[in-house]
């Protein structure tokens, strides 16, 4: 990862194009190649893609690649989707538990840092092995990048659980991957290269969906001792990478070439400045991702309300139903009161009528009504 505080390299093609992140980020991915042909590979918590795209170009059988973000999953689904490669959304916890699949390769790439429980996630990834499988998994060094000497440096990441150095890292991965593992450190580089050009002098870069995808394979290289002021020790290192299950040392490196001309010039007010708008692409990202999800909330909550209105309406119209028989009944009920009240409506009615039979009915009806209550009920 780099000084920015943010957790996914941003790959559409429409976003400024940062060729140091590209080299932080895929330099882990580039562990993995020797290990991918034929393999069924799983990368895990893979952000927009790109590496999971890489694994199934470096000849992977098929690549699942899993993150929790939406997104995340989206994006990579719009840009990286090619035969022999799958994405899925879901937390990596709850796949590493549940997910009953089998991998030759597994790929686990900083992610350890943002769980609650380091042992119980690996235990997740080790039911996910195939057996014989190699697992490569990497923990970022957070010391050099947070609350460090360095100017300007972030104070902390808030989306990282725990800190670990390189003993801890590896304390609590081989308690539960193992002893027989092959350690790496990441390390910024300086040098040069010698790139292949066509006829016209022009580096011939792969095709690709995005920028941080075209590349040239290295053909081999050296790495030479730093210089002698600069000792190199996992303390001094940007990330820490262990590979189980593989009994071979790799040094690989992922590295863009400049221009003489860049070269000579003075590269901190131009990283400075890259390094904001990295930032400020960050935090757009992690409130896009607040935003679905805040949208989502938003809509069952709104059929939880639809849902409650249309029970209190119905409610509603039972209680007014139930009233208004109520009512009719006491009206009309059988009963001396009852039929007083009936009694006494009648001859009201019929007294206006001229007809001598409705009179005559009335007068009864009021003879009636001054007989004992005794005597009424007998009228029900």
């Amino acid at each position: 990862m780099s000084q920015v505080v943010r957790e996914r390299l941003m790959c559409d093609p429409a976003h400024v194009y940062n060729p140091t992140e590209a080299a932080i980020h895929v330099a882990r991915y580039a562990c993995a190649r020797e290990f991918c042909k034929g393999r069924r590979v799983l990368d895990i918590a893979c952000g927009e893609g790109y590496g999971s795209y890489l694994l199934a170009e470096w000849g992977a059988a098929k690549v699942v690649g899993v993150d929790t973000s939406e997104v995340a999953i989206g994006e990579a689904q719009r840009l990286f989707q090619r035969p022999g490669l799958e994405f899925l959304r879901a937390d990596a916890i709850a796949f590493a538990e549940s997910s009953g699949r089998q991998f030759d390769l597994i790929v686990c790439l900083e992610t350890i840092e943002h769980v609650d429980s380091a042992e119980g996630f690996l235990k997740g990834l080790s039911r996910l092995a195939a057996e014989d499988a190699i697992l490569i998994v990497s923990c970022p060094n957070d010391s050099v990048f947070y609350d460090s000497a360095r100017p300007n440096a972030p104070k902390g990441n808030p989306f990282h659980r725990r800190r670990f150095n390189f003993e801890e890292f590896r304390v609590v991965s081989t308690k539960i991957l193992g002893p027989q593992v092959r350690w790496h450190v990441g390390l910024p580089i300086r040098g040069f290269c010698s790139c292949a050009v066509d006829a016209e002098g022009a580096i011939v870069f792969s095709n690709g969906p995005s920028p941080y995808v075209e590349t040239v394979a290295l053909s081999g290289g050296a790495v030479f001792r730093p210089e002698t002021d600069d000792p190199i020790l996992p303390a001094t290192a940007a990330y820490f990478l262990g590979i189980w299950g593989a009994d071979l040392t790799l040094s690989v490196a992922a590295v863009y070439p400049q221009s003489m001309q860049r070269y000579w010039q003075p590269g901190d007010l131009v990283s400075s400045q890259r390094t904001e708008i990295d930032t400020l692409r960050g935090k757009t990202s992690e409130l896009l991702d607040r935003l679905i999800v805040a949208e989502r909330q938003i809509a069952e909550l709104r059929q939880e309300a639809s849902v409650l209105i249309e029970t209190a309406a119905r409610k509603d119209a039972t209680i007014r139903l139930l009233a208004n028989e109520k009512q009719i009944r006491g009206r009309h009920q059988s009963g001396p009161i009852g039929a007083a009240f009936f009694l006494k409506r009648f001859s009201r009615s019929v007294r206006r009528s001229p007809n001598r039979w409705a009179r005559s009915i009335a007068k009864r009806a009021k003879r009636l009504l001054k007989r004992p209550s005794s005597n009424s009920e007998g009228l029900s």
